[in-house]
């Protein structure tokens, strides 16, 4: 039995969802709704696609986001940078990806070799002082020291102890340790007048040179006496100066172009200690005798006994010692005593 339907719409679609018909009107819904999951397939499909496409641009654009931050953050270092300024090295703060400034502008003591009339000296020269705006890079392995042209063989002795003083500063200046370099630095002593010891008319002036020829940076130094000589390498000393990170390999630096003409203001420049009233360890007194080297200051005034103490281990009075310490432990022996005095004879003079 066949029913019939009347059927007001015209559009046939929503009904084959409800009803079903036989004959033609039965298979012309089937073949409607076959069409239609074809449809609901293919943009499920484009869904699904365009969604995966939504996610990789998120993905990257969230990389690219990060990496803006990354960036951003690593802007926000500021960094010391010095320039010399009407004689005075200015501070400056720049904005850097690095924590620290490992540039030649980020050393205060290189910016102070050149800046001002007499740079980092010090006591500043009495004569004359020309230190031009310019630095080159050496390293230490490649000094060389000439001493061909001094007056005698003690003359040569002496300022051999002296160059390994000054070699010894500049690794103290290169801890942890220095970048070598091809530059080769030879320094050129002369002196006229033989040995002798120092006395209040000894002339102590000096005469400092500074250039450079290619790969060599040749330094002359001229004096009457190995004590300006000594003097001129204390000034050579302050005219070097390091620069880089204080956790890898620093690079040493010098003045490139320096004249200088200095003699001591006083004959007498000197320093009293007194170990007699308190107590100092022979490294304590070492570090001062240091401290007065790089002052160029000349007499060491070494006041070890009084009536408060005799911390003199003497091997001609060896009971003075053991009832004048005030211990056992605050006591020099006789062989720091001479070990010091040759200190004093290389740093100083006496």
């Amino acid at each position: 039995m066949l029913r019939t339907y009347i059927i007001q719409s015209t559009d046939y679609s929503d009904l084959c969802d409800y009803f079903i018909f036989y004959d033609p009107v039965h298979f012309w819904c089937q073949a409607r709704l076959h069409r239609r999951r074809k449809t609901m397939a293919g943009c499920a499909l484009m869904a699904g696609v365009i969604l995966l496409y939504l996610i990789v641009i998120m993905r990257q654009n969230a990389y690219v986001a990060a990496d803006d931050v990354s960036d951003t953050t690593k802007q926000l270092y500021f960094v010391k940078s010095y320039k010399c300024i009407n004689n005075t090295c200015v501070v400056s703060k720049l904005s850097s990806i690095e924590k620290e400034n490992n540039g030649v502008d980020g050393s205060l003591d290189v910016c102070r070799l050149t800046c001002g009339r007499y740079g980092s000296l010090w006591p500043k020269p009495s004569v004359d002082t020309t230190i031009r705006n310019s630095i080159i890079e050496f390293g230490i392995d490649n000094v060389k020291f000439d001493t061909s042209k001094m007056a005698d063989q003690l003359s040569r002795e002496y300022m051999s102890e002296a160059s390994q003083v000054f070699i010894s500063s500049l690794k103290i200046l290169c801890i942890p340790n220095c970048v070598s370099n091809a530059i080769t630095s030879i320094i050129s002593i002369t002196t006229s007048n033989p040995f002798d010891y120092i006395k209040l008319t000894t002339n102590e002036s000096y005469s400092l040179k500074i250039n450079t020829e290619g790969n060599s940076l040749f330094i002359n130094i001229e004096a009457k006496t190995v004590y300006g000589a000594r003097n001129g390498l204390e000034t050579l000393r302050q005219l070097v100066a390091t620069y880089g990170s204080s956790l890898s390999e620093k690079k040493l630096v010098m003045a490139s172009d320096v004249q200088i003409s200095d003699r001591p203001m006083y004959a007498y420049r000197g320093f009293m200690l007194d170990t007699a009233r308190h107590y100092f360890p022979m490294s304590t007194i070492k570090r001062h005798i240091d401290a007065m080297a790089h002052s160029k200051l000349n007499v060491f005034h070494w006041h070890a006994t009084d009536s408060h103490s005799f911390p003199l281990d003497l091997p001609s009075a060896p009971l003075m010692s053991k009832y004048g310490a005030y211990s056992p432990d605050e006591k020099y022996s006789f062989q720091e005593i001479k070990d010091l005095l040759r200190y004093i004879l290389c740093i100083m003079y006496t």
